[in-house]
């Protein structure tokens, strides 16, 4: 008895490795640990959809991480069909519990950071109708995130549908992202403004008051 126990959970280990190769669902709906040659997924991490995410090399998912692809959104005053995409480039690193929910275009550049609890959606639930609960309402608002090269995000932070987050940029914890960030800079706040961009001359971060200029890229 104990060595068929033994040769299953080992074939359950090889599923999981095959899995995590592959990026197929199998793997990111588990509740251990998985390592594989290209990725660290925590436990209780899932992939929805998976077909319609790519992944880079180098990836640490921390415990509780939830990467989903929507493609299709019914209820009884709703029936959309969707075509998302979500990019993760090399080297990114999730602390914990990120949250994403692509139903059109999510794209995460290289060598981003994430701290604990990030919640990421480019799109809403509607909100122009009363007396039908928003949970049924058609999905509204929908527009492409994308988060530049290097950046760190902090914990707690909400970035919304449209954004643009330009790359070596630092959002600060609990902050709102509603509109989009330049490159070089660091934001905070409810919703989140520049409130410091690197200054290349003398090599400091330096406080702005005026953004208009600040490139995103």
């Amino acid at each position: 008895m104990a060595f068929f126990k033994g040769l299953k959970k080992r074939f359950k280990k090889i599923i999981r490795q095959l899995a995590a190769d592959d990026h197929s669902d199998i793997v990111f709906k588990n509740n251990e640990t998985v390592i594989s040659s290209r990725m660290y997924v925590g436990k209780d991490c899932s992939f929805g959809d998976a077909s319609f995410i790519e992944i880079g090399k180098n990836i640490i998912f921390g415990d509780g991480t939830k990467i989903i692809a929507i493609s299709s959104f019914s209820s009884p005053h709703a029936d959309q069909k969707f075509d998302p995409f979500i990019r993760i480039g090399n080297n990114v690193q999730v602390t914990a519990s990120l949250q994403v929910y692509a139903m059109k275009e999510i794209s995460i550049e290289d060598n981003v950071l994430f701290a604990a609890n990030v919640f990421i959606s480019d799109g809403f639930h509607g909100y122009d109708k009363i007396g039908i609960p928003y949970k049924e309402q058609p999905i509204s608002d929908i527009g492409s995130i994308y988060i530049g090269e290097g950046s760190w995000i902090g914990q707690n932070v909400v970035i919304l549908p449209g954004v643009t987050i330009g790359k070596f940029s630092i959002i600060g914890a609990n902050s709102v992202v509603t509109r989009s960030i330049p490159a070089y800079t660091i934001a905070t706040g409810v919703p989140a403004r520049v409130i410091k961009s690197w200054d290349f001359e003398k090599n400091i971060w330096t406080e702005v008051k005026e953004v208009n200029k600040i490139s995103l890229e």
